[in-house]
């Protein structure tokens, strides 16, 4: 009976025996297949480590990211507190801008030179960001224009930035064309002419050659003196100079004309095409040399909705006066019908004839 019993045992230990020895033979016999199983593996390790590494090089940029956004955006706003806090307080709330509204930015040129830590404002321009009629609007308003600064009676505009810095700035621009400032972005000589190289330069058609020894002097931050008429691209140092210069026959309203050319053609290259992939690698620059109550977030948001502009895109307006010598001093004396006509325009998104 034993041995009866042990056949089916013994039976299926052979036909086992003889799987195994049949593999065996399959897979001594068949170097092909072994090659095919050799390859795999490997090809499945090299997406391993090929998965393995994109993963790290994900982490690693995620985290340089999140470094460069926070360290870039701290860099961002004036380092005093109580600054940031009187700033806040005369700037329009940003939560009452509706769905479509236009968006409204002071940008303020610190004639500081090299050792300064307070100047008055060289230029004062609003510009006015519309998403609903994509457009652009520059409002300048002459250094000199006359006006009340809250606490310092009457004087030239560009003293409220001496006076209290751009807080009073702020609310004496308010004040004089009665627009709300959500935001606002301050520059100074050095902080124009870093930001203008880390672009590349800037591209424009330069109307009438400048020859300027007194009215561009920057404190030494700019040597350039001379700029031939044409279509060229210009340096930071000769893009201040030609921001600047007062030599036309004009003055200040032919320095008026030049920024807002200016600022439409660094705003049209900024903006478009492959130009626009450069933003992130000016955030630095920006941080470094730019004083603003938005994030790199906020700004890079504004950039994304004006992609694209056509020169039609971006209008230029500037607030009309007429100098005067008073006790001595040159001012200029704002047209107050012509000047509400203006800042109506502006506020409306019209050209000056609508």
């Amino acid at each position: 009976m034993t041995g009866q019993t042990d056949l089916p045992r013994r039976a299926t230990r052979h036909r086992a025996a003889h799987r195994r020895r049949s593999t065996g033979a399959l897979r001594h016999t068949d170097p092909g297949n072994r090659r095919n199983r050799r390859r795999a593996n490997r090809t499945l390790r090299i997406l391993i480590y090929a998965a393995l590494t994109l993963l790290s090089l994900v982490f690693v940029l995620f985290a340089w990211a999140t470094f460069t956004y926070v360290s870039v955006s701290r860099e961002l706003e004036p380092d005093d507190p109580q600054v940031v806090e009187e700033i806040h307080s005369e700037l329009a709330p940003v939560e009452e801008i509706a769905e479509g509204d236009p968006t409204y930015v002071l940008i303020i040129g610190a004639d500081r030179r090299p050792g300064q830590t307070r100047a008055r404002s060289d230029t004062l321009l609003v510009m006015r960001l519309d998403p609903d009629s994509h457009r652009v609007g520059m409002l300048s308003i002459p250094r000199d224009t006359r006006v009340r600064i809250d606490g310092h009676g009457t004087t030239k505009i560009n003293a409220a930035h001496a006076y209290g810095g751009p807080a009073l700035a702020v609310r004496t621009v308010r004040q004089f064309t009665g627009l709300p400032i959500h935001h606002f972005v301050e520059i100074d000589f050095v902080g124009f002419t870093k930001i203008v190289d880390s672009m590349g330069g800037v591209w424009i058609d330069v109307d009438r050659s400048i020859d300027d020894t007194a009215g561009s002097d920057t404190g030494g931050v700019s040597d350039v003196t001379f700029i031939p008429a044409g279509y060229q691209r210009l340096s930071g140092a000769q893009a201040l100079t030609y921001v600047r210069s007062r030599d036309f026959p004009e003055g200040d309203f032919a320095r008026i004309r030049n920024q807002q050319r200016f600022l439409m053609a660094v705003t049209k290259q900024a903006l478009t095409g492959s130009n626009f992939t450069r933003l992130p690698g000016t955030a630095r620059s920006v941080a470094a040399n730019v004083e603003t109550d938005m994030s790199v977030s906020s700004l890079l948001r504004l950039a994304n909705k004006f992609r694209e502009l056509d020169d039609e895109d971006i209008v230029g307006y500037t607030v009309p006066g007429r100098p005067r010598s008073i006790r001595g001093v040159s001012y200029v004396i704002a047209d107050e019908s012509a000047a509400k006509r203006t800042i109506d325009a502006f506020r409306r998104g019209n050209d000056l004839n609508q």
